[in-house]
């Protein structure tokens, strides 16, 4: 019986803590995949927003550049630390693993589902209000013959790529869920500093900016400012409406605009496919492409894209430096 008061009185204080972070205008958040290039940019925006964060890793993973408490969970196995989500208003879910080899799908859909699985519920045990979960706009789709993808349509899983698959696995089963809010984010390629990987993105300014030719698609492909697009999950956890999806967009850019763009970037000259290549036709763009209508988040969020020209002049920056140390 007394175990029981202390508990309810417990909680009554949590609640109570709430309250008063909430009429203050902060929130206590935990971030997932904090050690990777958007969850650092996470962690950022809501230490500068005056939120109370902790960061958690996978073990053995890139611990994040900005100082936070940081715990250590290995979604891949289902493993949430107790107590880890106790206290947070929100958690935001990016942990994910990514690969193009379709030998690793097992691995991926470990992490990317099983995960998310392991993370919905180590939260609604430990009542947490919102969890944000980041997906990404290769899990949306044109409809009805538009050509940008918006939040309504959603591809063929037999057409996506074997990562593609299981982002929509894990999105749909955040979106199923029932016992907490769940916001679901669909961030566009983003550009800026600390991506350490480096992403698909990235890696195709490092290309240029390194005098390479890049992978490239034939179509256009939204592309974001990383820190205006973590200010749009921040958003998502303020004002988004639990079960839908927000396209996290900036600028659709076809393959001559991204390479003129980033060399701008660089001070440096556009980069020729080699004429090697072009005699033996490699390195031709790929079919495909990303346009992304994201009026829906601009809408009902105010999310903001920003300076694209000035994240792919912070990209640059970072991977010169990052090459110097």
């Amino acid at each position: 019986m007394v175990g029981l008061v202390i508990r309810d009185v417990w909680r009554d204080c949590g609640r109570h803590e709430r309250w008063l972070r909430h009429r203050l205008g902060t929130m206590r958040a935990v971030v997932t995949g904090a050690g990777g290039f958007l969850g650092e940019h996470l962690l950022r925006a809501l230490l500068e927003g005056g939120h109370q964060v902790t960061a958690l890793l996978r073990p053995g993973g890139s611990r994040p550049i900005c100082d936070v408490p940081c715990e250590e969970a290995d979604l891949a196995g289902g493993a949430v630390p107790s107590g880890v989500f106790g206290g947070a208003d929100v958690v935001f879910h990016l942990a994910a693993l990514y690969s193009e080899g379709e030998a690793d799908t097992a691995s991926m859909r470990a992490v990317n589902v099983g995960g998310t699985e392991a993370v919905l519920d180590a939260a609604a045990r430990a009542d947490v209000s919102r969890v944000v979960h980041c997906s990404t706009m290769g899990t949306c789709a044109p409809v009805h013959g538009e050509e940008a993808i918006t939040e309504r349509g959603r591809p063929d899983p037999s057409a996506s790529s074997p990562y593609h698959r299981t982002k929509l696995e894990a999105e749909d089963l955040a979106l199923r869920e029932r016992r907490l809010e769940v916001v679901v984010v669909n961030p566009a390629a983003p550009v800026g500093a600390f991506d350490r990987r480096p992403t698909v993105t990235g890696a195709r300014i490092l290309d240029i900016l390194e005098g390479r030719w890049p992978r490239l698609l034939q179509g256009p492909v939204n592309h974001v400012c990383a820190a205006a697009c973590v200010r749009g999950m921040v958003l998502a956890a303020e004002k988004g409406t639990p079960g839908e999806r927000y396209l996290l967009g900036g600028e659709d850019l076809g393959p001559d605009e991204l390479l003129r763009r980033v060399a701008r970037a660089a001070g440096s000259e556009v980069p020729r496919r080699p004429w090697l290549w072009r005699l033996r036709g490699k390195g031709r763009p790929a079919p495909g492409g990303f346009p992304v209508d994201d009026r829906k988040a601009r809408r009902e969020l105010g999310h903001d894209a920003a300076d694209l020209d000035a994240a792919f002049v912070s990209a640059v920056d970072w991977f010169r430096s990052s090459s110097r140390s």
